[in-house]
């Protein structure tokens, strides 16, 4: 998945290395403030995520088939099942 932070239609992958001034790999929350700040000093910023969405750790879906339209933070579920020590 390639999107620009500059401009609003997705671009293909072969035109971007033409196009992109600059390129942020990753479009976790950090990638995304990243290409945010790359955006004032560069006429065009690419940002390139695996992922079909954006938002990395901090990106929310509805994970639950039992409970539809409840959405969960998938990296979160993480914490249920750590050991509290002491």
């Amino acid at each position: 998945m390639a999107f620009s932070a500059s401009a609003s239609v997705p671009s293909p992958l072969d035109d971007l290395s033409a196009a992109a001034d600059v390129i942020v790999i990753g479009a976790g929350h950090d990638g995304l403030v990243a290409a945010g700040y790359l955006a004032r000093a560069a006429p065009w910023v690419a940002v390139m995520e695996a992922a079909g969405a954006s938002g990395g750790m901090t990106a929310s879906d509805p994970l639950i088939p039992g409970a539809p339209g409840h959405v969960v933070n998938s990296c979160a579920v993480d914490i249920i099942s750590i050991k509290k020590r002491g």
